[in-house]
């Protein structure tokens, strides 16, 4: 996922994970979302307003998507979803909080328009993705949580929402977001942290282009015994070239050698990738600069005075499923009670098994559609939430 292909340029060089939004759908639930813009920048946003009697209130909850140019839709092209169709992850997730008449906020970025139309390629189609791309180009860390904040302003000010029960959905990128949020404001009911990382931009991209093939491939399918190298008899089932979530990766064979170190491959890894420019460019760059290698913040997570629901999948490869457990040990080491874990099995980052027939965790890695187990847990949160404020 992390050379530097059309899909990595089009969807940030140095992001933790592309979460694009899923498919263009026409509702979420059974309710039509309304197309509107919030703050300043005129993000764009879909807004469901709960059901309900004149003068009742209930409670909302604001999603917040992950790295790269992602409309409030989040979308996910069809090459690479477990099904091969494009889906829409934020519709999915936000239909068990509008089954519980929550009001419902999907928060777009600054300068990403309302998802229209795919390329013939089948990925996002430059000429409709922005309303403004040097808005986009131009948007700092600060900004995404100025970005947020004006989103809680707009549901503070409607009529149906129960301004002391705002919850907060950030997912991969958008759990940093969150959590960053977090010190600013101390009216939030809870956040619900989808694909949490606790890690800097820097550590996170590190792993993912070097550290994960090798954790994850070398040392699991081709030296499962651990003799530290491999041969060619080795990687005889694994003829090159070979995508490991999108990055190309071809067996760096020496002359006269039919054996390569586990050094040689990270090596390898590491020249291919160009991961060093890439590091110094997230240092560099408007976005990313004042967080790049910052210090790791799961302390400052768990500290958050207000209950943490954290979701998780077992075989997530962009925002590994050790992130979570370290932000529950984290609460756990604060005495802090309310900090939920649910670790979801078989599935990667987008709540979506590997693809089939092969399965394999990096390989055939998807990101959609969320899984009917993913939707249950959310639904029981939901309902739980619901039930809570209603007291």
């Amino acid at each position: 996922m992390f050379k530097l292909s059309y899909t990595k340029l089009v969807f940030g060089s140095f992001l933790v994970y592309i979460l694009f939004a899923l498919t263009p759908q026409k509702s979420f639930g059974d309710t039509s979302p309304e197309k509107i813009q919030i703050g300043k920048s005129k993000s764009r946003a879909l807004w469901t307003k709960a059901n309900v009697k004149v003068g009742t209130k209930t409670p909302a909850v604001i999603l917040i998507p992950g790295s790269g140019p992602n409309g409030p839709e989040e979308m996910m092209p069809a090459k690479l979803t477990e099904d091969g169709k494009p889906h829409s992850l934020f519709q999915q997730i936000s239909e068990p909080f509008v089954g519980q008449n929550f009001n419902v906020l999907a928060l777009g970025k600054p300068g990403i328009e309302f998802f229209s139309r795919w390329d013939d390629k089948g990925w996002f189609d430059l000429k409709a993705l922005f309303y403004d791309q040097n808005l986009y180009k131009k948007t700092s860390w600060s900004a995404l949580i100025d970005n947020l904040a004006a989103g809680i302003a707009f549901l503070k000010k409607q009529p149906t929402v129960d301004s002391n029960r705002i919850y907060i959905l950030g997912h991969s990128e958008g759990t940093q977001i969150a959590s960053d949020y977090a010190k600013r404001d101390s009216s939030i009911a809870g956040y619900i942290l989808l694909g949490y990382s606790g890690q800097n931009i820097k550590k996170i991209l590190e792993w993912q282009m070097v550290q994960r093939p090798m954790d994850h491939f070398i040392e699991t399918d081709i030296d499962p015994k651990g003799r530290g190298y491999v041969t060619k008899a080795d990687a005889k089932s694994w003829p090159s070239p070979i995508l490991l979530d999108d990055a190309e990766f071809v067996w760096p064979w020496k002359e006269n050698s039919d054996q390569l170190s586990h050094a040689d491959i990270e090596k390898y890894l590491r020249e291919s990738t160009k991961i060093d420019s890439i590091l110094q460019k997230c240092k560099d760059s408007a976005f990313y600069g004042a967080v790049c290698d910052r210090s790791d913040f799961y302390s400052e997570t768990a500290n958050i005075n207000a209950p943490i629901y954290i979701f998780t999948g077992k075989l997530d490869l962009q925002t590994p499923v050790s992130e979570a457990i370290a932000l529950k040990d984290a609460c756990d080491k604060a005495g802090k009670k309310d900090c939920y874990l649910n670790i979801i099995p078989d599935v990667g980052h987008g709540f979506s098994a590997p693809r089939g027939p092969r399965r394999h965790p990096l390989a055939d890695l998807t990101v959609g559609p969320v899984n009917d187990k993913t939707i249950s847990e959310l639904n029981i949160l939901a309902s739980k939430l619901k039930e809570s404020s209603s007291r």
